[in-house]
């Protein structure tokens, strides 16, 4: 078990930006650019970890399996605490004895296929890591519409910095800040299409 604290902030692209335009900002360099495709599979069980606000994922990359545990810190999506496991046993197995929830089985909530662009970038004394996401959920094995999301990591450094950054990246006007995580924002836009038909 592998546990921490995540600290990061999300965004969406205003409307008419583009991809280019927040890597032209930001100087980041292509040739630094790593991509990834994610495979994250979302579980609960008759939503009683969203009622506690509580990511259950599977993660697929590069040949390895990762089962992840995230939960917000004070009602807060830039700090999660963030609790990597082997196998969903031991996710059951923890979620029982450290928050006291006893689930005994999941089911699949969603898959978000993921394609990630991401960079390392400094600002003042604190390592950031940006990633550019293109996310295709499907949800009751159905594809839903793709969305993009930014996302910036304080890898290393001070928690102050990041919302420094924050403030920086602000005076841009091309990032709406989100305080959904991936799997939220693609239930929010699914329900939003099925309340408009």
């Amino acid at each position: 078990m592998e546990k921490g604290i995540e600290l990061e902030k999300k965004y969406l692209f205003k409307e008419g930006v583009r991809i280019d335009n927040l890597i032209n900002i930001l100087g980041l360099d292509i040739k630094d650019m790593v991509r990834d495709i994610n495979i994250d599979t979302y579980y609960d069980l008759n939503n009683i970890l969203e009622e506690y606000q509580i990511n259950v994922r599977k993660r697929e990359l590069n040949n390895t399996t990762v089962y992840t545990v995230k939960r917000k810190i004070d009602n807060n999506i830039t700090k999660r605490y963030e609790i990597n496991f082997d196998s969903l046993e031991e996710v059951i197995n923890f979620l029982r004895g450290e928050w006291q929830i006893t689930i005994k089985t999941f089911e699949e909530k969603l898959v978000l296929k993921t394609e990630r662009k991401r960079f390392n970038y400094r600002f003042l004394n604190s390592l950031m890591e940006i990633g550019i996401d293109r996310v295709r959920p499907v949800i009751e094995k159905e594809e839903d519409e793709e969305f993009l999301m930014v996302e910036c990591e304080l890898k290393e450094g001070r928690e102050e910095e990041l919302y420094l950054f924050h403030d920086y990246l602000e005076k841009f006007n091309i990032l709406e800040e989100c305080n959904l995580s991936k799997k939220e924002m693609a239930l929010k836009n699914r329900r939003g299409r099925i309340l408009k038909k």
